[in-house]
């Protein structure tokens, strides 16, 4: 038994108690583009006070995997050969390895390192910051592109591959601002269109909103789309992310032979129809929702300016004042002509 003293006048007859402590394993599926095929991250803490924060604690070791199973059983293998008693081969699963990773990228003071694919066996490498680019070049791997950077610049730090993308896109606008701009090698740019029809809380007045996209690729399958709306003379911050480019995917059948196509959406929030034309969209509304005018004069949805005539003409014959109609209905009548030739003449 043994005498612990707290205090000039408190004394407690018996051992200290003991701080608990607690093991704790994480891992976690960083990006593949960056991390290259083994981007499983993991790592391990043994006695750790608190299970709840990661705070400054070090892992007694990590490292990168390429599969989920393979980076369990690393943390699992770590904490048998650190603890030998079976009973205390106990660990809290937590998130920390991201936090660990987030942690170190935040602290690490060495020149970014970035590359994306460009090609069968051609990897665009960067290396520098945000608004300063060091070096840069192609390689034949993402392994070849890295040891480049570091014979070049020295240690580095990777990170995604957006840098290197704005930077190929830059490079490529550049090349595109030297040329001349005469009709043969100017290309002309293709939009496709982002129709909505808002209806207002307050009041009964709708509006139909149309944004321009640019078209940026065409493959045999796929329609590749500017995810920002088209700016003829675009602001610019400065920096490399002004050439960031993001793109969403059209099916270019559908889109082609029907005139529309449904961006491939990942909830209820991204989902939009496209169209190669806003006549397109203003005819599809006028056929799901038929018009008062388009009702009067007994046409159908998809009446073109030529039908609208033809149906006023016909029934003007008999609703004149002069052949044996009314004022007011013939007042009404040309009313709904005057509409339905506003809504069939939308401009594109």
């Amino acid at each position: 038994m043994t005498e612990t003293k707290i205090d000039h006048d408190t004394t407690i007859i018996g051992d200290p108690p003991k701080e608990v402590t607690h093991n704790v394993i994480s891992y976690f599926k960083g990006y593949k583009r960056t991390y290259g095929d083994n981007h499983w991250f993991w790592a391990v803490w043994i006695n750790v006070i608190d299970h709840k924060e990661l705070g400054q604690q070090e892992p007694i070791s990590s490292g990168f995997v390429a599969s989920r199973t393979a980076a369990s059983r690393a943390a699992w293998d770590v904490l048998k050969d650190r603890i030998a008693d079976r009973t205390l081969q106990r660990a809290y699963r937590t998130n920390w390895a991201r936090q660990l990773l987030d942690q170190r990228r935040n602290q690490d003071n060495r020149p970014h390192f970035s590359r994306c694919s460009v090609g069968k066996h051609k990897w665009q490498w960067v290396v520098g910051y945000f608004d300063n680019i060091l070096a840069s070049g192609i390689a034949e791997s993402p392994e070849a592109a890295h040891r480049a950077a570091e014979l070049e610049i020295g240690p580095v730090c990777q990170v995604t591959n957006s840098m290197a993308e704005a930077f190929r896109t830059k490079q490529h606008a550049i090349e595109r601002s030297k040329k001349t701009t005469d009709c043969d090698s100017t290309s002309r740019i293709e939009f496709i269109y982002e129709c909505h029809r808002y209806y207002s809380d307050y009041d009964n007045d709708a509006h139909d909103s149309i944004t321009r996209h640019r078209i940026v690729k065409r493959t045999r399958a796929r329609l590749y789309v500017d995810r920002d709306p088209y700016h003829e003379h675009p602001r610019q911050s400065g920096d490399w992310t002004d050439y960031v480019q993001r793109t969403f995917v059209l099916d270019r059948k559908e889109f082609e032979s029907t005139g529309r196509a449904r961006r491939r959406s990942r909830g209820w929030w991204d989902n939009n129809t496209y169209y190669a034309s806003p006549d397109i969209y203003f005819a599809e509304y006028r056929h799901s929702s038929r018009p008062e005018c388009f009702v009067t004069l007994g046409v159908p949805p998809d009446a073109d300016e030529a039908d609208i005539k033809r149906a006023f003409k016909r029934l003007a014959l008999t609703a004149h004042p002069d052949a044996g109609g009314t004022n007011e209905g013939f007042r009404e009548l040309h009313l709904a002509y005057e509409q339905a030739m506003l809504l069939a003449s939308r401009p594109a």
